[in-house]
């Protein structure tokens, strides 16, 4: 499954309501695909666990899905 395109809202434009409407119902019309990484170490340089807290991730090896409690990326 491909990533939904979200479109980007620029400044000074009326009618930006729509564009985040838009935006709405692109994240929430299909399951959002988790991101995914080859290994542990590409997921702690790429994605710091302080800023993904209590988001998911899949990584390829070893296999499995990782949540992040704001410190640390845990294996579930």
């Amino acid at each position: 499954m491909s990533r939904p395109i979200i479109p980007s809202i620029s400044s000074g434009v009326a009618g930006w309501d729509a564009s985040i409407t838009d935006i709405h119902a692109t994240l929430t019309a299909a399951p959002f695909p988790i991101a995914f990484v080859a290994d542990v170490a590409t997921l702690d340089s790429t994605f710091p666990a302080g800023l993904y807290e209590d988001c998911i991730i899949m990584v390829q090896s070893p296999r499995g899905l990782y949540t992040s409690d704001g410190i640390l990326w845990i294996a579930l």
